[in-house]
């Protein structure tokens, strides 16, 4: 084996929000770690899209110090129509008193989490994707061989983007994927009527319309659209920002009010995938890297920071027990519990967008029955709120952990 150069706890393959995050618990955990970029900053970006995150996301958030102004979500409503002039069809709330009096979500703003985890982490040692030469491990350790000929060894690799193809061919993986042919518009509405920290969700033809409220700034009404189309009617609005709020002002006049749109709008393609393949315990993937879902459970984001959350504890769990991180129940409960629930996120988001895409008579009836049956079972209601603000099987045991290390320190 060549020289060694560096030694680390874990090297970070990625950019962005999770590669942040995963900086933070790592400054938590004290862990001595390399991070591979392309080469972007995480601040600067002019993005409109926000990010609804549960009670358990928080909670990771405040543990690592990190402090989000964030809109609290009293109540989610979902109706199938009731958008504009389109006649509601069935209707299903969520209320705080279904989760014992917790907001249901806090909305933020996805530029503003970067720039926060911009001050929060510091540079530290990085290095560039496009430089990594070869990827090669043995029993105790990962070994990153770059193309000046230094070679980089950790205890982990941990990748948070969606793997590039020199990647899946270095590790005999694969993604599969499955493309909706739909487009998210997503922007930022100013408007007249105050949203009274209450989210919407409207499955109407074409895909669902989400409005996630936002706070006030100088006393103005904030919301964020995610509005799902045929990919072919999102790329004709996006090329039209005056077709695109006049049928934002006909679909929100009795919601909102009259509307502007004030950052945005973009349009992003949407797409369903999981990786496949058999991979070594020291290689470790989260959040993009593993999995995309359909946005109209609002998830995606949670999930990968629900991934982290596990491997911190592996990490907190393993410094305790003075073991090898691959070792210890956490992990093994990661390589375990954690993928079975990401991929049944991912797998209800999709069967949700097929059964409100169908006009068939038996589906129509299913979904207009179940969405008004449910609205009326407080324990079932109740169940689907446990699993949205940090799931049934398990919750990672981050705060108390850090606690207990924090004491000790």
């Amino acid at each position: 084996m060549e020289e060694i150069d560096k030694i680390y706890d874990f090297a970070i393959i990625g950019d962005g929000i999770t590669a942040g995050i995963m900086k933070s618990m790592a400054k938590s955990t004290k862990s001595k770690y390399v991070c591979f970029t392309n080469g972007k900053t995480i601040n600067n970006r002019k993005d409109p899209r926000s990010l609804a995150l549960s009670t358990s996301t928080i909670k990771i958030f405040n543990t690592l110090g990190i402090e989000l102004k964030a809109q609290k979500v009293k109540k989610m409503s979902i109706y199938e129509g009731g958008l504009g002039s389109i006649r509601e069809k069935s209707k299903l709330v969520f209320d705080m008193k279904d989760n014992d009096g917790d907001y249901l979500s806090y909305i933020v703003k996805r530029d503003e989490i970067l720039e926060i985890l911009r001050k929060n982490v510091r540079k530290g040692h990085a290095r560039k994707i496009s430089d990594i030469l070869s990827i090669k491990k043995d029993n105790k350790k990962i070994f990153i061989n770059m193309n000046n000929g230094e070679v980089i060894s950790s205890k982990l690799l941990i990748f948070t983007n969606k793997l590039e193809n020199k990647f899946q061919k270095i590790l005999k993986l694969s993604y599969r994927e499955k493309h909706y042919d739909q487009h998210a518009i997503v922007a930022t509405l100013l408007h007249e009527k105050s949203h009274k920290g209450e989210a919407s969700q409207f499955f109407i033809k074409g895909g669902p319309f989400a409005l996630l409220p936002l706070l006030s700034e100088k006393k103005k009404n904030l919301t964020s659209l995610i509005w799902t189309n045929p990919s072919s009617t999102a790329n004709e609005l996006i090329k039209s920002p005056q077709m695109i709020i006049s049928r934002l002002n006909e679909l929100c006049k009795n919601k909102l009010g009259l509307v502007k749109i004030i950052e945005g709008p973009k349009s992003f393609p949407l797409i369903k995938y999981t990786l496949s393949g058999n991979s070594d315990d020291r290689l470790i993937f989260a959040g993009d890297s593993i999995r995309s879902m359909h946005p109209l459970l609002g998830q995606a984001w949670n999930q990968a920071i629900r991934d982290l959350a596990y491997i911190s504890d592996a990490f907190m769990e393993s410094q305790r027990l003075a073991t090898e991180v691959i070792s210890v129940p956490s992990f093994r409960a990661y390589k375990r519990i954690r993928l079975i629930e990401g991929l049944v996120m991912v797998n209800a988001s999709d069967l949700i967008n097929n059964i409100y895409e169908s006009d068939g008579p038996l589906l129509k009836g299913l979904r207009r029955n179940a969405m008004n049956i449910i609205n009326k079972v407080d324990p079932v209601k109740k169940l689907l709120i446990k699993e949205a603000s940090g799931g049934i099987l398990k919750r990672p045991s981050l705060g108390k952990t850090f606690s207990v290390k924090m004491k000790n320190d």
